[in-house]
């Protein structure tokens, strides 16, 4: 496993004990309840449970007003307990993760008494109206689980029975209940982080900001991590980044065996980096380190698969161009025997077609000339004889259709149309 004892880190358990009671200390909060009973006023007994706790607990006046005064400390009952200088009969301080907290005890045990009596309870869990049953069933059974959880601890619960289980139990035993349930998850936390305290846009206030922090607690988780262990690997994984970091003479088998050599190489112990069962666990200034170097590694591999890799291309360049330049050469040549044989198929062609041209030109006109010869026959025939073409029949058709409009241009009296058709008749 991996060793966490050195890691130190601020433990609220005495400040929980304080408040909740436990370890043999009877805490605040079964002070408060404690402060109930007897004679007096509500301000009289505010008054009587914060002399208990400076009876009880305290001792050692405020770190903040012995500072400012510089007077000195007497001897505390308890580290987280303070009790002020001025006001200490209703004001007691406590000693926070965050800081010291004054708290101001006026109407602190008026306000722990439960209001709600068990009689009442009981009245309403046995009520017909089923919202008011559910309410009140509810809230009985809380209180039933209150008075079990604080019945076994140190002065808890300690409460009448007409009165219930004070405020102050209810809390504890929810709280008790909610760290329960946490314990069984895996929380992620979101912390809220105010710019300012005026709510304004564009404004950002740094030391507000870094009180938050710091109350938060976010300071002493960095400063915790920054001892921790910030990176955590996988074997397989880690072996597979930084394996290269060896020499060929010191390698071996195992992730210890690389851890081994490392540190020896590094000059780290085994608290800068621990082996888990499945995991590495690294600080951040050693992670940081060997991804340099093995950086570095990659980076000179690099510069040296360069340097091969630019000799084979210039080698494999240097081939390719001489047998371009011979492909080339080669190309030319075949080019022009090709148009070479082109010119000479070219002006074959042509001599061949101008050849058979002339032949049919000379044809083409021969028979456009033995045509014209004909249709200048036809043309004279047809002058000499325009009706020559013409049968017998069609000679009498034509004739009677002429003597037909010869006569209709007489009995119109189309006399001058008349005497043109006849001198053609």
């Amino acid at each position: 496993g991996v060793d966490w004892t050195y890691i130190t880190f601020n433990d609220n358990r005495p400040c929980l004990e304080l408040i909740e009671g436990g370890n043999g200390i009877v805490g605040i909060l079964s002070t408060l309840d404690d402060a109930w009973g007897g004679m007096g006023s509500a301000s009289e007994k505010d008054v009587k449970f914060v002399t208990h706790l400076h009876q009880q607990f305290g001792g050692k006046q405020s770190t903040l007003v012995g500072k400012k005064n510089g007077t000195g400390s007497k001897e505390s009952k308890h580290d987280n307990f303070r009790t002020p200088k001025f006001a200490n009969d209703r004001q007691f301080i406590i000693l926070h993760y965050a800081g010291e907290v004054r708290y101001t005890a006026n109407g602190f045990v008026e306000k722990n008494v439960e209001t709600l009596s068990n009689e009442l309870k009981d009245l309403g869990a046995g009520s017909t109206i089923k919202l008011t049953n559910e309410f009140f069933k509810t809230s009985l059974k809380d209180h039933q689980s209150s008075s079990g959880e604080n019945s076994g601890s140190t002065g808890g619960g300690r409460r009448s029975a007409l009165r219930g289980v004070s405020v102050a139990s209810q809390f504890r035993s929810s709280l008790q209940s909610l760290v329960t349930d946490l314990e069984k998850t895996q929380p992620h936390y979101i912390r809220c982080i105010k710019p300012n305290l005026s709510k304004t846009p564009n404004s950002f206030d740094s030391g507000e900001v870094l009180r938050q922090l710091r109350y938060a607690g976010m300071m002493e988780t960095i400063r915790i991590r920054r001892e921790g262990y910030a990176l955590r690997e996988n074997h397989e994984s880690f072996n597979n980044r930084f394996h290269l970091l060896l020499h060929p003479s010191e390698q071996g088998e195992g992730i210890a065996h690389l851890v081994k050599v490392l540190s020896n190489r590094l000059n780290v112990t085994d608290a800068d980096w621990q082996i888990g069962h499945s995991k590495i666990f690294l600080k951040r200034e050693l992670a940081n380190k060997l991804e340099m170097l093995a950086m570095l590694r990659v980076h000179a591999a690099a510069r040296t698969l360069g340097r091969f890799g630019r000799l084979v291309a210039e080698r494999r360049a240097s081939n390719l161009l001489t047998v371009w330049v011979r492909f080339r050469l080669h190309m030319l040549r075949k080019k022009r025997e090709r148009e070479a044989a082109n010119v000479i198929a070219a002006t074959y062609r042509m001599i061949k077609a101008r050849y058979c041209y002339s032949r049919l030109l000379f044809a083409v006109v021969k028979i456009q000339s033995s045509q014209r010869r004909k249709a200048a026959v036809k043309t004279v025939n047809k002058i000499r004889d325009p009706y020559g073409d013409m049968t017998f029949k069609e000679l009498e058709q034509l004739y009677a259709d002429e003597h037909d409009r010869l006569d209709k241009a007489v009995e119109n009296k189309q006399f001058q149309i008349a005497a043109e058709i006849e001198s053609n008749m």
